[in-house]
C-alpha cells in the first residue's frame, strides 16, 4: 500500500471533503489513515496521478508521498543520524549538479513538536556538504514552510521538501511532490479585469472546490444561475467542463462575466466558451426546458453588501427576503435539472454577537422534493466557510434531485404496466 499526504488549506473540512469527492470521481480506491486540521493521510494500492490531482484540487496546498517510517519515541539524535546522505539521495533529494536546495515541514497531531527543525536542517546540510554538495535551505520561521516558499526556493526542482508527520504511533517521513498553483489562483482572483466589490466576489478556490463537490462528469451540462463576474464559469472551463452555462439578471454582471472570460481565454487559450444569457432565476424554466442540466453550482445573491456589523433587525429582514428568493430559485432548479441532478450552493450565515444565524430553508428544500447530501457531521450537515471577523459567512450545502428521479421511474413503470 502507498501512503499519500494532502496538506489542507484554509478550510480543512471543505478541503478534505473535496479530496474525497475527487478521488471517488476518479474511481480511486483509498483508505483514510489520519486527519487533522492541517493534513489528510490516506493509503491506496495504486500510484496516484499527482499532477492531475494538483491541477484539479482547489483546497490542497501540498501533496506528498510517505517514504519512510520510524517508531516513536524518535529522538532528535536518532532522526539526524537516520537522515544521512545515502537515505536522502536514494529516495528524497534530486540535486541539480552540485547544488541542493532543501527544506523541512513538520506536522504533528500533538500540541508541540519535540524536534528542533533548525538543528535538523543544519545536520542535513553537514551531511550534504561532506559529499561535496553546496547545500542551502530557506529561512524557517516556524515548523512549516508555505507552498509559496517551497515554490520560490525551487525545492521541487533542485532538491526537495521533507515532510515529517508525527502520528500517535510513528514518525512518517515523506517528500512533497506538488504544490498548489497559488500564483495562478491569485491572478484569476485579483488580476482579472472586472471585480465587483459591491455584489461580493467568489474566491476561485472556493468555486473550484464547489465544482468538485458536485461530482459531475466533465461532459455533463452545468449552470451557474447567479454567475456574477464569472468565477464559477472560469473554474469550470479550466477543470475541463465542456457544457457550461451562466445566467444573471444584471446587465453589469453579464458584461463583467464576458470581460473576465475573454481575459481568461487570452491567458489560458480556453477551447470551450460558456454560454452567457440574461435570465431571472425565479423564472429559469422559461429560458431552459426541463431536464437540461446535470448540476446547478452557484453562490446566489447574499443580500446587500455590509459595511459594518448588521443589527438583528437587518439580519431578520435579509433572512426573510433571501429565504423567499432561494425557495423560488430552488423550485426552478428542480424543473431544469435532470433526474438525479445535484445542487451545490452557498447560503449566507450572518454573524452577530458570537452567534451564527443561518437561513432556515433546509426542511423547505426537502418539501420541494430535494434530498440533502451530507457534507459534514455537523447538525446541519453543511460546511461553513469564513472566520469570526466576517459579517457574513458562506454555508455550502448539497442537494440531490432524487425524488424527481423516483417520480419519473415510477411513471415509467406505470406506463410499462399499462
Amino acid at each position: 500500500m502507498i501512503q499519500y499526504i494532502f496538506i489542507l488549506g484554509r478550510y480543512p473540512d471543505l478541503s478534505r471533503k473535496e479530496i474525497e469527492a475527487v478521488l471517488d470521481m476518479q474511481k480511486i480506491v483509498f483508505t483514510p489513515i489520519e486527519s487533522t486540521n492541517s493534513l489528510y493521510l490516506i493509503q491506496t494500492p495504486n500510484e496516484l496521478s499527482i499532477e492531475k490531482l494538483n491541477q484539479t484540487l482547489g483546497g490542497t496546498v501540498k501533496i506528498g508521498r510517505i517514504i519512510h517510517t520510524l517508531p516513536l519515541p524518535c529522538t532528535q539524535d536518532a532522526l539526524e543520524n537516520y537522515l544521512t546522505s545515502d537515505v536522502l539521495f536514494s529516495d528524497i533529494l534530486s540535486p541539480q549538479e552540485d547544488k541542493v536546495n532543501f527544506g523541512i515541514s513538520f506536522y504533528s497531531a500533538s500540541e508541540k513538536s519535540p524536534l528542533s527543525i533548525l538543528s535538523l536542517l543544519r545536520a542535513i546540510k553537514i551531511h550534504l556538504e561532506a559529499q561535496g554538495f553546496r547545500a542551502r535551505f530557506p529561512d524557517h520561521r516556524g515548523p512549516v514552510l508555505s507552498s509559496a516558499s517551497v515554490g520560490k526556493n525551487k525545492l521541487l526542482t533542485t532538491g526537495a521538501e521533507l515532510l515529517l508527520i508525527q502520528s500517535n504511533k510513528e514518525l512518517l517521513i515523506g517528500k512533497t511532490l506538488a504544490i498548489q498553483e497559488f500564483e495562478a489562483f491569485s491572478q484569476r482572483d485579483y488580476g482579472r479585469p472586472a471585480r465587483d466589490m459591491d455584489s461580493g466576489i467568489m474566491p476561485p478556490k472556493i468555486a473550484r472546490m464547489m465544482l468538485n463537490l458536485a461530482e459531475v462528469p466533465h461532459d455533463q451540462s452545468i449552470i451557474d444561475p447567479f454567475c456574477g463576474s464569472g468565477t464559477m464559469l472560469q473554474e469550470a472551463t479550466l477543470l475541463g467542463y465542456t457544457d457550461v452555462t451562466g445566467t444573471d439578471n444584471s446587465d453589469k454582471a453579464l458584461k463583467d462575466t464576458k470581460q473576465n472570460l475573454k481575459w481568461l481565454n487570452e491567458k489560458q487559450k480556453i477551447t470551450v466558451q460558456p454560454r452567457i444569457l440574461k435570465a431571472d432565476v425565479t423564472t429559469l424554466s422559461k429560458t431552459f426546458s426541463e431536464n437540461t442540466f446535470s448540476a446547478v453550482i452557484t453562490e446566489p445573491y447574499m443580500g446587500p453588501n455590509l459595511q459594518q456589523r448588521p443589527s438583528i433587525q437587518l439580519i431578520q429582514q435579509n433572512q426573510i427576503e433571501l429565504t423567499t428568493l432561494y425557495l423560488s430559485a430552488l423550485t426552478e432548479f428542480i424543473k431544469v435539472l435532470k433526474p438525479d441532478g445535484v445542487i451545490v450552493m452557498i447560503l449566507p450565515v450572518f454573524h452577530l454577537n458570537r452567534q451564527f444565524l443561518s437561513l432556515d430553508i433546509l426542511n423547505d428544500a426537502e418539501k420541494l422534493g430535494l434530498i440533502q447530501i451530507p457534507l459534514s457531521k455537523e447538525r446541519r450537515q453543511t460546511i461553513l466557510v469564513g472566520n469570526r471577523y466576517d459579517f457574513v459567512l458562506r454555508e455550502i450545502v448539497k442537494f440531490s434531485n432524487h425524488k424527481k428521479d423516483e417520480i419519473l421511474r415510477s411513471s415509467a413503470k406505470q406506463n410499462e404496466v399499462g
